[in-house]
């Protein structure tokens, strides 16, 4: 399930060379990306707007700029083809949700967040990733590199890593262990989330 490990723990800045024989402007298409969307998380997070006005400005970022449904298949591995259709869609729904609603409850803390792109870093077969140093008050300068993919017609984030390590396997782990723990049934894990969106979402 999702944990603050996230949210970005401080480190020296990322200086990863980029790989040969990526075309540049690929490259420039996916810097652009991710900093044209960076721009507009930082709009979201500092405007003074009121908080349910950011949920949802955030939420349909969330849309836009990260491949959701991807991730939400990917961390839950092969229990996926066990869940009926039913299942399948309530967990989806569930999963973007509980992302929205992750980073709506920490407002507070990412006002006055900064974002800068440093750069491309590798390239692997599934994505391209791109460095960015994060800076909030009080707070040592964090870096985290992002994994910008296609993603049918359109760039998406589908990943990133903090101090080494991928969120999306760390949400595998935390998603995998909670499915073996009620034998593999969606059911457990579906409730499991419904009961993190309530203590989450706004009274």
């Amino acid at each position: 399930m999702p944990t603050r490990r996230r949210l970005l723990a401080s480190l020296a800045v990322l200086s990863l060379p980029a790989l040969g024989g990526v075309p540049a402007r690929a490259q420039a298409s996916e810097i652009a990306f991710l900093r044209n969307k960076g721009d507009e998380l930082l709009a979201i997070v500092n405007a003074d707007t009121p908080e349910a006005t950011k949920q949802d400005a955030v939420g349909r970022l969330l849309a836009e700029a990260v491949d959701l449904d991807g991730v939400a298949r990917f961390v839950v591995g092969r229990y996926w083809r066990t869940a009926s259709p039913e299942e399948q869609k309530e967990y989806l729904s569930l999963f973007g949700e509980l992302t929205k609603l992750t980073i709506a409850a920490r407002f507070g803390e990412l006002k006055g967040l900064k974002f800068q792109v440093l750069g491309p870093t590798r390239r692997d077969e599934e994505a391209q990733g791109i460095a960015t140093l994060i800076e909030r008050p009080g707070q040592p300068p964090a870096t985290v590199e992002w994994k910008v993919a296609q993603v049918g017609p359109a760039l998406k984030v589908v990943d990133l890593v903090a101090e080494g390590t991928s969120l999306r396997l760390t949400q595998r782990s935390e998603y995998t262990s909670v499915l073996q723990r009620n034998n593999g049934q969606f059911s457990g894990l579906m409730a499991a989330m419904r009961r993190q969106v309530a203590q989450l979402r706004p009274t």
